[in-house]
């Protein structure tokens, strides 16, 4: 869940994502992910539209990078997830996450799609309105890659087909997008990039636990799909790491949707309607229950 700001907005999306679905709240509890270091006060107002507006009898709000965790079989390791609007990592030992460690960032896919925009205006293509911005999205995802460093320029050019049935030639721009995620400061911003700050996440947890936790870094979100992600992350990441410590990178080929998938899991547990937050809870005793039972 990023910053809302626009509350009227989330109130018509749950509105019709319940129309959709064909359900009535009153009988379904609702489990919702939210991003690392959600603010109490963004949580507790979702917690009252779901409550009051949608009517759910019961609510539980899980971390993200937790849930990913899980989808990889595992309770120890840290998610690196890179999503649309937000990178977040989630160093966790034993199914226990190390909430002092957890880093988070706005800033992820959109940054690419923005920078691509900006590489195409370069040439003059221009994509400026809504739609055509949609368009750029595509192309970042249909085309764009990965460098294996820095220093690399891809000399390849494709022709891509855009709605209108005309083409494009696209060549370094393609790999060049996607290494604002490794060097930010391409678009101005004074942060490391997505190895780095996974780097200082991990150095922050204990020292006796950190090899256990490199041994399994969990890539998340659609932005870590790019060809030649993975590779070009573990490169970055050894460099920041002592020399006798190994580094094992896990990418599920379904990461665009692990959080769903370890959701999915925790709410087949025995335990699961324990960890609920039930509405006449809520209403005994208001904003302090939605945040004394997260699974974070």
């Amino acid at each position: 869940m990023l910053h809302v700001v626009d509350w009227n907005g989330v109130s018509r999306i749950l509105a019709n994502m319940n129309s959709s679905l064909g359900v009535n709240c009153k009988d379904h509890p609702v489990l919702m992910t939210e991003a690392a270091l959600t603010s109490r006060p963004q949580r507790y107002k979702l917690a009252q539209l779901l409550f009051e507006e949608s009517q759910h009898p019961a609510v539980l709000f899980a971390n993200q990078g937790l849930l990913s965790l899980y989808a990889s079989g595992t309770t120890t390791g840290v998610v690196v997830d890179i999503g649309d609007g937000v990178t977040q990592t989630c160093p966790t030992f034993e199914g226990y996450t190390i909430r002092d460690a957890v880093r988070r960032i706005d800033f992820g896919g959109r940054d690419v799609t923005e920078y691509l925009r900006s590489l195409l205006r370069q040439y003059g293509m221009f994509f400026d309105t809504s739609a055509e911005v949609d368009i750029v999205r595509l192309i970042k995802e249909q085309r764009c890659q990965v460098a294996s460093s820095a220093k690399e320029v891809s000399a390849k050019v494709i022709k891509h087909k855009l709605p209108d049935g005309s083409e494009i030639s696209l060549g370094n721009e393609l790999s060049q997008a996607t290494e604002v995620l490794f060097n930010p400061a391409l678009t101005g911003r004074e942060h490391g990039g997505v190895s780095a700050i996974a780097a200082e996440s991990i150095r922050l947890t204990d020292i006796d636990l950190r090899r256990e936790i490199f041994q399994n870094v969990v890539l998340a979100g659609g932005s870590t799909l790019a060809t030649n992600f993975p590779s070009r992350f573990l490169q970055e990441l050894t460099k920041t790491t002592p020399k006798d410590c190994k580094v094992r990178i896990v990418a599920p080929a379904e990461r665009l949707n692990t959080c769903w998938i370890g959701g999915s899991f925790l709410s087949q547990l025995s335990t699961f309607k324990q960890m609920l937050v039930k509405k006449s809870e809520y209403q005994e005793e208001g904003e302090n229950v939605v945040h004394a039972r997260l699974f974070c």
